[in-house]
């Protein structure tokens, strides 16, 4: 059970580079956007930002260890649920939707600082002449939920891929 302090390594970096990259890439105009209604279709931002990371790097996105996924399950979801229960425009509640939202960011980073060390030890892509759209493309395929990919869906994840892997954004080194 991830939820247990103990089987969270006290080595673990909150400031990795997927964490840069995931926030250098929420603020990208469009993003934030694409990437939340895509969570409302079922997808896990976090999963969505591995992959593209991955694909930035030339690597192929093939899963995630259970304590990334049991964090997500345990920790992240419940505090969005909650927050979410909450009126957007209830004055009386603004305050505790606001250290919700907080909580949720906090879990999120540690979900990727749990992602990160698993994921910086995958080897290189298994065909380096894949492009990096086609990669990025197959990784958040890969890294989305078992359902059924509709015309909406798909359009979301291409407009996902144009964004993050435009020409400025390939030459950034995060």
């Amino acid at each position: 059970m991830v939820t247990n302090s103990a089987d969270i390594p006290e080595s673990l970096d909150l400031a990795s580079p997927l964490w840069t990259f995931a926030v250098n890439c929420w603020q990208i105009p469009g993003v934030e956007s694409l990437c939340l209604t895509l969570q409302d279709n079922g997808w896990s931002v976090t999963r969505l930002l591995s992959a593209c990371w991955l694909a930035s790097r030339g690597r192929e996105f093939t899963g995630e260890p259970a304590t990334v996924r049991q964090w997500r399950e345990q920790m992240t979801t419940p505090l969005r649920t909650r927050k979410k229960a909450l009126p957007k425009q209830h004055p009386a509640l603004a305050a505790l939707r606001a250290q919700l939202a907080g909580t949720e960011l906090e879990a999120e980073r540690v979900e990727l600082a749990l992602a990160w060390q698993a994921l910086r030890a995958l080897p290189p892509a298994a065909s380096p002449t894949d492009s990096t759209l086609a990669l990025a493309r197959h990784n958040l395929h890969a890294a989305g939920p078992d359902t059924h990919m509709n015309q909406e869906v798909s359009e979301r994840i291409d407009q996902l891929v144009t964004l993050l892997f435009s020409d400025a954004l390939l030459h950034t080194d995060w």
